[in-house]
């Protein structure tokens, strides 16, 4: 056989795939004496015991039961699927989601052009639109009103303006370019100071109570007018060795004094620790 799973489906006529929950069910039961025992007294069904199996942590064991002592199977599957949503949503797991579904792919289509698709952290994803509007201011100029006002000359084709999606392409490949022309020098990666500048945002009033830190203020980081959040674990990396700016708000969020941009590192203790350590901060 090869599976307990297989053993089940060929002897007992279980489907393979009740039979490999079963199995799942029973392995996870070593983790739960305490639902184990009631589902041996016959004391709750087998309904209820695989869907409270779904949970990894063994402390929510004594809830589950009071809910399955006086509730429908229906109730804990309901609870479970909600407890499951909220652990992926928490910040430690959202971290690790999104550092595992980064991805970059790219294939030829039909017409030969090249298709790109890409996933990037939320942090990641600032630098790269960082560096990416810097490369397209770069690449495209303001137009001076002198040069407006000139009658263009006239020529057999005129040339297209650019729309900025192709402005974007244009700027891809004008950072991949830059890129390869530093190969031979080698590449250098950026420190948490040259990528990041941190805005620590603070209320006047807060500041007032001697109070810097609450549960209902959290952290994220601005992409144009959006906002994406940042678990606690995530900015403490960031504000490690990043250009840090203090904005004093109002209550209602009003703009009252911008700091000078400062490090919690200065570069000598960084050069410092990097020959230490061997690095800087280390990634989550």
């Amino acid at each position: 056989m090869k599976s307990p799973a297989h053993w089940l489906n060929y002897y007992c006529g279980i489907d393979l795939g009740a039979a490999r929950e079963k199995v799942r069910v029973a392995k996870s039961l070593q983790n739960f004496p305490g639902i184990d025992e009631t589902f041996r007294t016959g004391e709750i069904i087998y309904s209820k015991v695989r869907a409270m199996t779904r949970l990894t942590k063994p402390e929510h064991e004594t809830m589950l039961l009071q809910v399955a002592r006086h509730g429908t199977a229906q109730h804990i599957e309901q609870l479970v699927r909600k407890y499951r949503r909220t652990e992926r949503l928490s910040e430690t797991a959202r971290d690790r989601n999104n550092c595992e579904a980064r991805e970059f792919v790219c294939h030829f289509d039909e017409d030969g052009m090249l298709v790109l698709r890409g996933r990037l952290t939320p942090e990641d994803g600032a630098v790269f639109l960082t560096a990416m509007d810097a490369m397209v201011s770069a690449l495209n100029p303001p137009v001076a009103e002198s040069e407006e006002s000139e009658e263009p000359e006239e020529s057999e084709e005129e040339i297209p303006v650019k729309t900025f999606p192709q402005k974007r392409a244009d700027t891809l490949l004008a950072l991949a370019e830059q890129a390869m022309s530093t190969m031979d020098e080698g590449l250098r990666p950026l420190s948490s100071a040259e990528k990041y500048q941190v805005m620590v945002h603070i209320e006047r009033e807060r500041v007032a109570e001697g109070v810097l830190h609450t549960d209902r203020h959290q952290c994220s980081v601005e992409c144009g007018t959006d906002h994406f959040p940042l678990s606690a674990a995530t900015t403490r990396r960031l504000c490690c060795d990043a250009s840090i700016v203090i904005v004093l708000e109002d209550s209602r969020g009003d703009v009252l004094n911008v700091g000078r941009r400062t490090r919690t590192i200065p570069p000598s203790i960084r050069r410092a620790l990097q020959v230490r350590d061997g690095g800087g901060c280390s990634a989550i």
